[in-house]
């Protein structure tokens, strides 16, 4: 055990820490997943209309012209509708026209096959009126595949977003997910089914206000990866991101409107339109440079979990300069390469969050493993006695009595056969976590055999530490006014946080008697480890139905964070201390107590 544990006297100047950290204002769970509802709905409303556009490009028309931010003809396709009609590059068109032709031809969307607008063109003095009928759009098998290519990337990417969102709520991940549903704009496509003023409404709202708001959610989950927490120059940048996003939004918003509704000068158009490119290539070097100085600062058990997303933003970063450079969808194959690129941030992205500070793989895929392996056994059962049945007990009297007789039977041995064939799983595939729980039962032992509770101590500190392979553990003894105080830890410098207050978070959490998750809170600098080390789960000790004290464990030494086997066998182990502290607390023989182990071995 290391220098972690009951402070000398001279260390009195440590109390200033007892406010060391404060909880996250928590998010309403409610709010928060409409919220996420509404993003994705909107996201993924424009992913299924350019998925219809990659798979079925003929369900969408063509005019066969572009028009620029001065309402002049910049562009005339061959053999189109508006090449018929005697369009030539340099007219000007009228932007007097409904608000849905407007929506078609300065927004540059789609119109449906055989739509037709009837347009005021102006070439010089000369003054006349065209109607213009939409053609179903045909385009070459290269541009359906870089399309798709697109298309998947930034849908994929969305749905990472959600999960992580979901899995584990913050800032962090909210951040990549808003960034994930504002890639929705890149497709190029947007609906065209839709009334004309929830046309321009769902334009404005995913242009106007997700663009802007993915670029800032992409800044705030670089500065608060991989940790979720941003300190120093990280915090000071944060804390400029909200006005950033307003002012953004603001210009994009009028960006948006001005080019439908033609009523912003095209000066300013043309302005913001490049400065939206430069804030796109920005902030993805941007985001890159961030994580890169994370990886270089971060110790090498941290780096395995960095590495994965700075290479996946290199990619994005890539992907973010050729969007920028791409002019329209017949950009060349190294352009569109580089779009594609963004898939990879995804991946790493997931593979970062879900491996390295969530859930072990080996916790998911044994669960796998043994519900597939328990579904065929049922499924088996259920055919044979179909086949029985149907063969040999044909309208017998007892079949509905022999069927429920069987399953309950089943029933009342799922619980034990998961159990057993949960095992076998673990010994054939997954040694080193048998190897785990080996050492946890010679922990176990040596907790059971303690009398006093410095014999507590080496077991629930040293011990746990080494049989989980975890960075740093804590022991905190509960004092007379409700507060804790540390006797031992293994990876706690002594100058470290050792006084938990009464009316603490950490406090109050432990009166629910079950383990809580203490990753969001906000720790000041230098109160508890860094790192790997960092404080994530608090696990009480219960004795005469209250905590008597509170171990608090960091991740795993390779960055992984606890999975729920492991939490349920250091559950074990702290019911397994409890006694002693029972004994101490009640001033009595072991014999007499009652220790409450409600819920401590689910």
């Amino acid at each position: 055990m290391d220098d972690g544990g009951r402070p000398d006297a001279g260390d009195a100047q440590l109390t200033a820490m007892d406010d060391a950290y404060v909880e996250r204002p928590s998010i309403r769970p409610i709010a928060y997943i409409v919220g996420l509802a509404f993003i994705a709905l909107l996201a993924g409303f424009n992913y299924y209309t350019a998925f219809r556009f990659a798979l079925v490009p003929s369900t969408f028309g063509d005019f066969g012209l572009s028009v620029d931010f001065s309402q002049r003809v910049s562009e005339i396709r061959s053999g189109s509708s508006a090449a018929r009609a005697g369009l030539q590059v340099g007219d000007t068109i009228d932007s007097s026209l409904p608000l849905r032709d407007r929506y078609l031809l300065f927004w540059d969307a789609a119109p449906s096959p055989g739509e037709s607008v009837a347009v005021v063109a102006a070439r010089g003095s000369d003054r006349r009126t065209v109607t213009l009928i939409a053609a179903p759009t045909h385009r070459s098998i290269r541009d359906d595949v870089v399309e798709a290519i697109i298309t998947i990337a930034a849908a994929v990417t969305l749905m990472v977003g959600i999960i992580l969102a979901l899995a584990r709520p913050g800032m962090m991940t909210l951040g990549f997910f808003v960034f994930a549903a504002g890639l929705a704009n890149q497709t190029g496509i947007y609906p065209n089914d839709l009334p004309a003023w929830a046309l321009v409404a769902f334009v404005v709202a995913l242009n106007g206000v997700l663009l802007p708001a993915g670029a800032c959610g992409l800044l705030v989950f670089c500065l608060r990866f991989p940790l979720d927490d941003a300190t120093g120059w990280r915090a000071r940048v944060e804390r400029a991101a909200p006005a950033a996003l307003v002012a953004l939004t603001a210009f994009q918003v009028a960006f948006v409107l001005g080019q439908i509704n033609q009523a912003t000068s095209p000066q300013f158009l043309d302005a913001w339109s490049l400065a939206v490119s430069a804030i796109v290539v920005v902030t993805g070097l941007g985001g890159a440079i961030t994580l890169l100085d994370t990886y270089r600062r971060s110790a090498p058990p941290e780096r395995e979990r960095v590495k994965w997303v700075v290479f996946g933003l290199a990619c994005t970063a890539v992907a973010m300069v050729s969007t920028a450079l791409a002019v329209n969808a017949s950009a060349g194959w190294i352009v569109t390469a580089g779009e594609a690129l963004e898939i990879a941030l995804p991946l790493s992205v997931a593979y970062a969050v879900l491996r390295h500070r969530v859930i072990d793989v080996r916790f998911v895929v044994s669960r796998a493993l043994v519900l597939g392996v328990i579904a065929f056994a049922v499924g088996a059962i259920v055919i044979a006695l179909d086949w029985a049945f149907s063969t040999r007990f044909a309208n017998s009297p007892a079949e509905t009595a022999i069927y429920a007789g069987i399953a309950l039977v089943v029933g009342l041995a799922l619980n034990t056969v998961r159990q057993r064939v949960g095992t076998l799983v673990d010994s054939v595939f997954f040694r080193r976590w048998q190897a785990t729980q080996t050492k946890a039962d010679a922990v176990d032992a040596s907790l059971r055999r303690a009398a006093t509770r410095p014999d507590l101590y080496g077991p629930l500190t040293d011990g746990v530490a080494s049989a989980f392979s975890i960075a740093s553990v804590a022991l905190f003894e509960r004092l007379a006014d409700g507060g804790y105080l540390r006797v031992a830890a293994v990876g706690w410098p002594r100058k470290m946080l050792w006084h938990i207050l009464p009316d603490s978070s950490i406090a109050r959490g432990a009166n629910a008697l079950r383990p809580a998750n203490v990753e969001t809170f906000v720790w000041a600098e230098h109160a508890v480890p860094a790192g790997v080390a960092r404080p994530t789960l608090v696990v009480p000790i219960v004795a005469g139905r209250q905590p008597a004290a509170i171990l608090v464990c960091g991740a795993h030494e390779n960055g992984t964070a606890l999975d729920p086997d492991e939490i349920r066998v250091i559950r074990r182990l702290c019911a397994d201390a409890a006694p002693v502290y029972a004994q101490t607390m009640a001033g009595v023989e072991r014999s007499t107590f009652t220790v409450d182990r409600r819920g401590l071995a689910r």
